[in-house]
């Protein structure tokens, strides 16, 4: 489970390159305005890898890192850890992400864009 190896994922995003990070995330500007239809977190599996998802629901969790941030979006189906070179949206936000699946010691997550 993602949260006992929530250590290792850290260090791993850490060491990571980055960018700098923006004033505001793009989740929280899109979360009511976007129309794009979004993918129910618990449908992400292996086959998905690599490709572009939207995924919608509330931040449950916030990780800040060293010029990035994770945060934990959750809806009805499950949940995925988001990787942003952003702020991370407030704990509780309703948001709508953009982003690619990838995953780092078999946990899946998404690359925000």
């Amino acid at each position: 489970m993602l949260s006992r190896r929530l250590p290792l994922v850290f260090l791993t995003f850490a060491l990571s390159a980055g960018t700098t990070a923006c004033d505001h995330n793009p989740a929280e500007v899109l979360s009511g305005l976007d129309p794009t239809p979004a993918t129910k977190i618990g449908d992400l599996g292996p086959r998905v890898e690599g490709t572009a998802v939207v995924v919608q629901g509330k931040v449950v969790a916030i990780a800040p890192l060293i010029k990035q941030s994770l945060y934990e979006v959750q809806d009805a189906s499950g949940s995925v850890w988001v990787l942003t070179r952003n702020r991370s949206p407030q704990r509780h936000a309703q948001v709508k992400v953009h982003g690619i699946v990838r995953s780092s010691n078999g946990e899946r997550y998404i690359d925000q864009k």
